[in-house]
């Protein structure tokens, strides 16, 4: 779940704390009505060379119990961000570290 102290949306999460950046969807962002902070950073993938612009948002990650809810400051909001797995795979835009096409209405 993701949530902010208004709203909060039941989706898919990866974490990984040794990621060097955390990564949202400006989607879900915007229907968390989260404080969105414009950044210099623009963002590039192994693939896409072009950059993407970027914002800068704060929101809690939390389990579905709400037993497990780190606190997920000056994260990044991208779309369309490829990830590949071993081998070069690809998955596919729902693979998203949060997607707002995962979200479920509560």
């Amino acid at each position: 779940m993701v949530r902010n102290s208004s709203a909060r949306k039941k989706t898919y999460a990866l974490l990984d704390s040794g990621s060097e950046a955390s990564l949202i969807t400006e989607c879900l962002a915007r229907k968390l009505g989260l404080s969105l902070k414009p950044t210099g950073v623009c963002l590039t993938t192994f693939k896409d060379r072009q950059p993407i612009p970027t914002l800068t948002v704060s929101f809690e990650v939390a389990s579905c119990e709400g037993t497990y809810a780190p606190q997920v400051s000056e994260a990044f909001t991208a779309n369309g961000v490829n990830l590949f797995a071993q081998k070069n795979r690809q998955f596919s835009s729902e693979g998203q570290l949060v997607s707002c096409r995962r979200h479920a209405t509560e």
